[in-house]
C-alpha cells in the first residue's frame, strides 16, 4: 500500500507545485500553523503537516488550508477523507482555488481512482451499517457510500436482530450493491 502511494504521488508532482504555490500567497492571510504545515510537506513529515493544517484550517476555514489537508490525506492513504475535502475546496470560488483549480482537479482525479462506491440495501429501517469497524450512517441510505478500494468488512445491525457481517471487493470508479438481510 506505501508504495502504491508512493508511486501514486511521485506521478503527480502537482503536490510539491501547489505547495510552492501556496507559500507565495500574501503573507499576513497566512496561519503560522499553515506555514509549518508547508514545511513539514517539503521534508516529508506528512502526519506533522496534516496536524498544522487542520490547525489552520480551523483558525482561518480557508479553502487553502481545506485544499492542503486533502492533499495530506490523500499522501497518507486517507481516500474518502482526502476526496471529501479536496471536493469542499474546489466547491469554493476564492481567488486561490481559481488560481490552482487544475491541480486540485487533478488531485481529485487521482483520489478517485482509489475509490469505489457501495450501495446497501435491504435490511431493517434504522439498522446501523459499519465498514471495518467505522460507522456509516443508518438505512436506508440515501446514497451509495464513497469507500476505499479492497475487501472490506461490512457490518449490519439493528437492535432486536441478528446482525448481518460479510466481507465485500470494492473496485476503484465501480459500484459494488450489496443486499443484506436481519433475521430476528
Amino acid at each position: 500500500c506505501r508504495a502504491l502511494r508512493t508511486r501514486w504521488l511521485r506521478s503527480l508532482p502537482f503536490a510539491l507545485g501547489l505547495l510552492a504555490c501556496a507559500a507565495s500567497a500574501p503573507a499576513q492571510t497566512i496561519s503560522p500553523h499553515y506555514e509549518r504545515g508547508v514545511q513539514a510537506r517539503r521534508q516529508g513529515h506528512d502526519d506533522e503537516g496534516l496536524r498544522e493544517f487542520r490547525v489552520a484550517l480551523a483558525e482561518e476555514q480557508s479553502a487553502r488550508a481545506r485544499a492542503q489537508v486533502g492533499l495530506t490525506l490523500a499522501a497518507l492513504g486517507q481516500w474518502v477523507e482526502s476526496e471529501r475535502y479536496l471536493q469542499g475546496a474546489l466547491d469554493n470560488e476564492d481567488a486561490w482555488v481559481r488560481r490552482n483549480r487544475a491541480t486540485l482537479q487533478r488531485a481529485l482525479d487521482g483520489v478517485a481512482a482509489h475509490l469505489g462506491m457501495l450501495d446497501v440495501r435491504g435490511g431493517v429501517a434504522g439498522a446501523a451499517l459499519s465498514i471495518d469497524g467505522e460507522p456509516m450512517g443508518t438505512l436506508p441510505l440515501q446514497a451509495p457510500l464513497h469507500v476505499a478500494a479492497g475487501t472490506v468488512n461490512l457490518q449490519v445491525s439493528a437492535i432486536g436482530y441478528l446482525p448481518s457481517t460479510r466481507r465485500v471487493v470494492i473496485t476503484p470508479r465501480v459500484l459494488a450493491r450489496e443486499t443484506v438481510s436481519l433475521a430476528p
